[in-house]
């Protein structure tokens, strides 16, 4: 008797996904159970804050009432009837979750530096006369992000405007400033908006590769600099004749266009036009490119719909990278998935011949991977990043690990190329995270070279610094970590005083510093700044015009904008680099504000 009172409860939830959010909640959305013939009365949803590296750990047992502990991130529960959950899709349900009540574990102190998310993991159960059900496996839920330059999320519409602005190299429709900037080729001035479709719209996400993508408080993704794809998942059977034949269809995109899904996007990474979102429940989709399977799926050369990217054991993720022909992403659980051109297992390629093919054929290799896979490493990992061709991660210790081709010395081991062409597995580079040594914080990958800050803000380079891409004055390549000293113009004529770093991106041959001065520094401005250094000649540097190789960072301009009201204080309030591009959102505030920096400062700077 008591086996068949078991039964009569209902079946355990599936299918819980997040179907749409709003500033301050999220829509759960889940496939009815069977109700074993009684019907279900209510649900029950727990929520429990999440934090990186963090597992939804152990579930109360099913005739509990769902609480685990009263202290820090204890888990809330959110009692719906079952009339509550009716929603207009046939056979789901559907309820509001609040978001949890806790501030945000890290902001961006860097308009170059992405944030981590506010998440909660959340499980489902069901109620009817006979008891509950057991609980649902849990999902991550990701909660909005505020507006890019809003430190909270608000319902009315914003105080201050916002324009994208865009430079660099135009071809393909990168810049989203339609033909004219095609044929132009190299637009260096940064005071060109990108076209109307993202004009007065709010972003959370800015992405940049081989082409541009933007993220709206609306969970809308727009794309330009690449095409639109299907909504529909095609399967990862189906395979092109041709990655020639597919993309001679495409058409490229020149001003923004909506790319529709079917899942509020939380965050978007662009790759060598390869796409790559996250969803508001954590889950990946790719499309675009996938010769190498750097789309993360199996088949197909090219992706021309929007496809779902099996991870193992569904763990959910809450950043990804993409590099020229692989990607990375960052687990909830605080683990890093790889995929792509090079990030399979080593095989064993030398049979002990190798001098009589003098020495051509490598001891070691690693083959493509198609589908993401975990990556074995001693401790969990904060913080992943991907370059052209190389790819390296910080974990909690402070360590940096990096793999992929060190041809210039990007990967920092201090190996010639001649020594080390690649490295197929994760290696520690020994300046960071070591007894006595400094410890990694931040990271950003370039087309050859590599930046990371540590946790006193000092920023180190190295790799390919060909055309000053590490900003050390010279063009030595750097097969270590080298101290880049930022220097900023103070008041006193032909003065400067030295800054700390908030934060780094990496374009192709290029790199942006943000950097803030000391308390104490004498400056006619105030707040965090940001320095270029780099090649120049494609116009990235944001100087308004092309120039040589530039061998020292060197303080850009502020923005000036004008809004549909008038001139007004603007300010970077995000910065993104790709290859061969660069992307700002301007924020304008009102005359008088506070964050007014001096112009001609910036100005005389930038004409040294």
């Amino acid at each position: 008797m008591e086996e068949d009172l078991f039964f009569d409860v209902p079946d355990v939830i599936s299918e819980i996904a997040v179907s749409s959010r709003g500033p301050r909640h999220v829509q759960l959305q889940w496939r009815l159970p069977r109700d074993n013939s009684r019907p279900v009365l209510r649900y029950q949803a727990r929520s429990q804050p999440w934090t990186l590296g963090s597992k939804h750990g152990p579930l109360p047992s099913q005739d509990s009432d769902g609480f685990t502990s009263n202290g820090p991130g204890a888990a809330t529960l959110h009692d719906v009837s079952a009339a509550e959950a009716e929603c207009g899709k046939p056979g789901y349900a559907s309820c509001k979750l609040p978001a949890p009540k806790v501030e945000r574990a890290v902001l961006p102190e860097s308009v170059l530096e992405r944030r981590l998310p506010m998440a909660a993991w959340v499980s489902l159960r069901a109620a009817n006369v006979e008891g509950w059900s057991e609980w649902a496996t849990p999902i991550l839920t990701l909660f909005r992000d505020p507006a890019l330059g809003e430190e909270t999320e608000r319902e009315e519409q914003p105080l201050c405007e916002s324009v994208i602005y865009s430079w660099g190299l135009g071809e393909d429709g990168r810049l989203g400033r339609g033909l004219e900037a095609v044929e132009r080729g190299v637009c260096a001035e940064t005071n060109a908006a990108v076209e109307a479709q993202l004009r007065g719209r709010r972003l959370v996400d800015l992405a940049l590769g081989s082409h541009s993508a933007a993220v709206t408080t609306e969970d809308e993704l727009f794309v330009w600099g690449t095409f639109l794809a299907d909504m529909e998942d095609a399967g990862e059977d189906d395979t092109a004749d041709s990655a020639e034949a597919a993309w001679s269809e495409v058409d490229m995109l020149v001003e923004p266009a909506h790319q529709p899904t079917s899942f509020p996007v939380h965050a978007v990474a662009c790759g060598r036009f390869a796409t790559a979102a996250i969803s508001a429940d954590g889950q990946i989709y790719a499309w675009g490119p996938n010769e190498a399977f750097q789309c993360g799926v199996r088949g197909r050369q090219v992706l021309k719909s929007v496809c779902h990217v099996r991870v193992p054991n569904d763990v959910p993720v809450v950043s990804v990278h993409l590099g020229e022909f692989h990607g990375l992403a960052l687990t909830a659980e605080g683990g890093a998935l790889a995929w792509g051109m090079e990030q399979g297992p080593e095989v064993a390629l030398s049979n002990g011949n190798e001098s009589a093919l003098g020495g051509l054929v490598p001891q070691r290799a690693a083959m493509n991977q198609p589908q993401p896979r975990h990556l074995d490493l001693p401790r969990p990992v904060l913080a992943v990043a991907t370059g052209a061709y190389h790819s390296a991660l910080i974990t909690d210790d402070g360590c940096l690990w990096t793999w992929g081709s060190n041809e210039y010395g990007q990967l920092g081991l201090g190996l010639a190329p001649s020594a080390l062409g690649t490295a197929t597995r994760p290696r520690p580079v020994d300046h960071f995270g070591r007894e006595g040594r400094t410890k990694a914080a931040k990271l950003s990958l370039g087309g050859f070279h590599t930046a990371v800050i540590d946790t006193d803000r000092r920023i180190f380079t190295f790799g390919d610094n060909r055309r000053g891409q590490c900003g050390q004055g010279e063009v030595q390549q750097l097969l270590s970590p080298v101290l880049l000293q930022l220097c900023l113009p103070s008041s006193a004529s032909s003065g400067s005083t030295c800054a700390s770093c908030l934060g780094v991106s990496c374009g192709g041959f290029f790199s942006l510093i943000e950097a803030a001065p000391e308390p104490d520094a004498d400056l006619c401005s105030t707040g965090p700044m940001l320095l270029a250094c780099g090649w120049g000649k494609e116009g990235c540097l944001g100087f308004g015009q092309p120039c040589k190789r530039m061998l020292r960072p060197r303080l850009m301009p502020a923005p000036s904008a004008c809004f549909d009201g008038g001139r007004r204080v603007a300010r970077w309030v995000c910065m993104r680099t790709g290859m061969v591009h660069v992307a700002g959102l301007v924020l304008g505030d009102t005359i008088g504000a506070d964050s007014v920096r001096n112009d001609q400062l910036h100005q005389d700077s930038a004409g040294e």
